[in-house]
């Protein structure tokens, strides 16, 4: 049940695996479309948190919808040696920060402090961010979701559970892209479909039952690219030249002869 929950996830058992040297932040790496920034100076300090966590680190928060974003590595080491490496995300629109889960932990997201989104935003003035991601799979336990992209509404849809799930079916659903990007690397996403709730990345929401219907049957989310409009027209097309061949038999079977004058 701690996965039903929203929670801040700490990466210090990362930082902690350096020599006992390594206590500040000696570098930071941004990487975006354009290629990659780096900084050695004006970094935030280590007590600041940021993507190492801490009690100064910013506010927890839900996961964020799909946005502009870029892969970022902040070095932790000691009077300018590096010990070790942080990965993770910031999404510059939205003041973020994501650590991607790993080795049981829950992806975690969390608002950027002003010190983190100040050196942060230096380097992104430098690269141009990654577009909001093509999901190209979509596993729904065993078996594949028509429309991949479409769930990538799981991020947005529902509002805050008051309850948690009564029923054990669940479902994980884990969204793939050719490269991993805050949404598809190591995030928890699983779906209680008998009571209409959703877990991602430790935030626990109600979401509709045409939602948690069409997430269980592997269908589209997007309700709108669902409906059969191509099969509607063609339908249509035929009806329109069926009345219209019907009409032209009608109007030929019933035309008036004339006689024709004698010379």
């Amino acid at each position: 049940m701690k996965r039903l929950m929203l929670v801040a996830v700490s990466v210090a058992a990362l930082v902690a695996a350096a020599p006992a040297a390594a206590k500040e932040i000696v570098g930071l790496q941004l990487c975006g479309a354009s290629g990659c920034a780096t900084a050695r100076t004006g970094l935030p300090p280590a007590h600041e948190g940021g993507p190492l966590g801490g009690s100064e680190s910013g506010a927890a928060v839900g996961p964020s919808g799909p946005a502009d974003w870029y892969r970022a590595t902040a070095l932790i080491g000691d009077h300018g040696k590096t010990y070790g490496r942080i990965p993770f995300y910031f999404l510059p629109d939205r003041s973020l920060l994501v650590v991607p889960g790993q080795g049981g932990q829950t992806t975690a997201w969390t608002e950027a402090t002003a010190q983190w989104k100040a050196a942060l935003a230096r380097l992104a003035a430098k690269v141009e961010a990654f577009g909001p991601p093509t999901i190209e799979r979509v596993s729904l336990n065993s078996k594949n979701a028509a429309d991949p992209q479409s769930y990538l509404d799981l991020y947005t849809v529902g509002k805050a559970a008051t309850t948690y799930p009564k029923h054990d079916a669940s479902i994980q659903v884990v969204l793939e892209s050719a490269k991993r990007t805050p949404w598809t690397d190591g995030n928890y996403v699983v779906l209680y479909p008998d009571d209409n709730l959703l877990v991602r990345d430790g935030q626990l929401v109600s979401i509709p039952s045409s939602v948690a219907d069409a997430a269980a049957a592997g269908r589209s989310l997007d309700m709108g690219r669902s409906f059969p409009w191509l099969a509607v027209a063609i339908a249509i097309g035929l009806a329109v030249v069926a009345a219209a061949l019907l009409v032209s038999r009608r109007t030929a079977g019933g035309a008036v002869r004339r006689p024709v004058p004698q010379a």
